[in-house]
């Protein structure tokens, strides 16, 4: 981890607003559609009304590896993260959390999201194509298919949050610090997930 500054500087959630049956067999999933800027974000999450403490959900994944809050940096960050603001999120919604850069030891780096669900359900195979970078045109990402599929998430439960990674080079890593409230462009197009009852 490099750096936190997102933490105070870009906490919002990405609003997902309106629900809508998904064409086709699969009777369970639902599909949404956002196009959205930080104001409105700021005015939604401000009128939140009371919502249960977030959790901090491993990944499927990592945990059947052994993976735990506190043998991994990026879970302990992110854990202490989540305790600071536990009322993160929208309420009876699905949002995105941008946290920060993390670095690897090849000299990689990803961005960190945190996907809250603050649904009255758990949610699994969460889809959707993302757009993320200022309000001039300028993207890291430009409908980015993200996938966030059972096997390796399990099921997000309602008020948790799990984190998935996007790859970035070194420029886009350089583009992502400019990026504050004021200039922040964040999409989600074609949202589709499974939800457990």
């Amino acid at each position: 981890m490099k750096k936190l500054f997102l933490l105070s500087v870009l906490l919002f959630s990405l609003v997902v607003a309106g629900c809508s049956d998904s064409d086709g067999d699969n009777t369970t999933g639902e599909q949404r559609e956002e196009n959205i800027d930080t104001e409105t974000s700021e005015e939604e999450s401000g009128a939140a009304g009371e919502v249960e403490d977030l959790n901090l959900q491993l990944q499927k994944a990592d945990e059947e590896a052994g993976v735990t809050v506190e043998n991994n940096a990026v879970y302990s960050a992110l854990s202490e993260a989540v305790e600071a603001d536990p009322q993160m999120g929208v309420p009876n919604d699905f949002s995105l959390y941008p946290f920060d850069i993390a670095e690897f030891e090849d000299g990689s780096t990803s961005i960190i999201f945190l996907a809250i669900n603050r649904l009255e359900d758990g949610i699994l195979n969460v889809s959707f194509d993302l757009t993320f970078g200022n309000q001039d045109g300028e993207y890291i990402f430009e409908d980015v298919k993200v996938y966030l599929p059972e096997d390796q998430f399990g099921v997000i439960e309602a008020d948790s949050s799990v984190p998935f990674l996007l790859d970035i080079t070194p420029e886009e890593e350089a583009f992502f610090s400019t990026l504050d409230m004021d200039n922040v462009h964040m999409e989600m197009a074609n949202f589709e997930m499974d939800i457990v009852e």
